[in-house]
């Protein structure tokens, strides 16, 4: 259903209770549909916010090179950043602008590139942080539709983010990509990929 296939990931055989349930919420009508004004050259992703986060206090950060690019947060605040720089924004559980589904709230997170993007960078750990290790990220989702991204950074091969909250992939279009080292490493949940 919903256009998903259940990932065949070595290890995945035994899903924790909590991921059961999250994956079981997932196709409700509240888990927004990240596809919905989904355009050439854009980037949305789902975050969490947690009441009481266990770890990160509700940050979430990216990167993209290729150009200026605006952020919209979901949450009635948004951004522009320059080429290659970071941003990052913490979220408040209290904000009304988030959407509640189950014991969580979550926002939709939107990139727009005034050019071509080349490299998304999801494992980026807000410097707020510093080098906090095992840093859980708080994407649940995403949908990523940019032809000309030869670059796409999610997973890495050191133990500073970890995307364990990353449980379904949209979409990906990446056709131009050509680096896609430790894409997954550390998303130990993520059981939807695109068909």
């Amino acid at each position: 259903a919903n256009g998903f296939t259940i990932a065949d990931n070595a290890g995945m055989s035994a899903i924790p209770v909590a991921l059961q349930t999250l994956h079981a919420i997932a196709p409700d009508p509240l888990w927004p549909n990240l596809l919905d004004g989904y355009a050439t050259g854009t980037f949305r992703g789902l975050v969490k916010v947690e009441e009481s986060p266990i770890s990160g206090d509700n940050w979430v950060a990216l990167l993209i090179v290729g150009g200026e690019y605006t952020v919209d947060w979901g949450d009635g605040t948004s951004g522009t950043y320059s080429d290659n720089t970071q941003a990052k924004h913490q979220y408040t559980y209290s904000n009304n602008n988030l959407t509640t589904v189950n014991l969580f709230k979550v926002a939709v997170v939107t990139v727009a590139c005034t050019s071509s993007i080349t490299t998304l960078d999801l494992a980026q750990l807000p410097s707020e942080l510093n080098d906090y290790a095992g840093y859980l990220s708080n994407w649940l989702d995403f949908a990523a539709n940019i032809p000309t991204m030869t670059t796409f950074k999610l997973g890495q091969s050191r133990d500073i983010v970890r995307h364990s909250n990353l449980v379904r992939v949209s979409s990906l279009n990446g056709s131009a990509l050509t680096n896609t080292s430790s894409m997954f490493t550390y998303c130990t949940s993520l059981v939807r990929l695109p068909d």
